[in-house]
């Protein structure tokens, strides 16, 4: 009996531990782990008053992925103090802007057995060993088991009470009409799936900018001058097409993914200039 008893003890303990190593968004110091296919997840704990969307919100995500990385999702209900797992591949970031480094936390990755520094450059991150090195203050290459090194940078999005009460708005009002006529005559789709031919697709901040005159226009370095590419909000689920017309200027930041036009904007729902969206060309 007190054998059993030491064992209850000792596995209650154990998911103790293992609970506090789990960092969320809001910890100074964020950890992230790996899923089998080698994605980035953090994991958060449900609080009072907290919804689907308001997580979808937080962390920039579509309702697919969160449940994609949480089958033990039911009908779509969360519970209060459930752990959830959130893919965070799309907020991380290998080089920053000192302008905007007040926007970004350093994110740390705990050494599993057999790990060495070169696999963790190959499966961990984007920086190379010396790059790494220099970014965790190594003297060698030798990593230790239960080590925490900092392998990236995560976006911090901050959304304040007022934008996210518009958003909530905005999604039930965008639910509860059956069909909508289309601004780019038939090429709008709210599906992030419709454009799975392309090849391309990234992730980050996308900036807004002149009025909303009727015209779909996208500012980007990659996809080439004259073509569509689908400008993808993953929190309203809504997209819209809109040609390429240049390259980014050079005195927006790094991290800026692509410059859109006021119409573009309005037609996914975006609240603010500075938003988070899926771009595929």
């Amino acid at each position: 009996m007190l054998k059993k008893a030491l064992v209850i003890i000792l596995w209650i303990s154990a998911l103790s531990i293992g609970k506090t190593q789990n960092y969320s968004f809001e910890s100074d110091k964020i950890i992230v782990q790996f899923d089998a296919q080698n994605r980035p997840f953090i994991q958060h704990q449900v609080t009072k008053g907290q919804t689907i969307f308001y997580l979808r919100t937080k962390y920039a995500i579509s309702e697919a992925d969160l449940i994609n990385f949480n089958p033990q999702i039911k009908a779509n209900q969360i519970i209060l103090n459930q752990w959830l797992n959130i893919p965070v591949d799309h907020l991380l970031q290998y080089e920053i802007d000192p302008q905007n480094s007040k926007q970004y936390k350093s994110v740390y990755y705990k050494i599993q057995a057999k790990e060495t520094l070169l696999s963790i450059c190959k499966n961990r991150t984007q920086w190379n060993s010396k790059n790494l090195q220099a970014q965790n203050n190594l003297l060698n290459s030798k990593l230790q088991v239960n080590q925490i090194i900092k392998i990236a940078y995560l976006m911090d999005f901050k959304i304040e009470s007022k934008e996210f009460t518009k958003l909530n708005s905005l999604n039930t009002a965008s639910k509860q009409i059956d069909s909508i006529e289309s601004p780019n005559a038939g090429l709008e789709n709210s599906s992030p799936n419709h454009l799975k031919n392309y090849k391309t697709e990234s992730r980050g901040i996308t900036i807004s900018s002149g009025p909303s005159n009727g015209r779909f226009y996208v500012l980007h370095n990659n996809a080439r001058r004259g073509t569509l590419i689908e400008i993808y909000n993953p929190i309203l689920e809504k997209s819209i097409l809109a040609k390429v017309i240049g390259k980014i200027p050079s005195n927006y930041t790094k991290d800026v993914q692509a410059v859109v036009s006021g119409s573009v904007a309005e037609a996914i729902g975006a609240i603010s200039t500075k938003f988070f969206a899926y771009i595929r060309y």
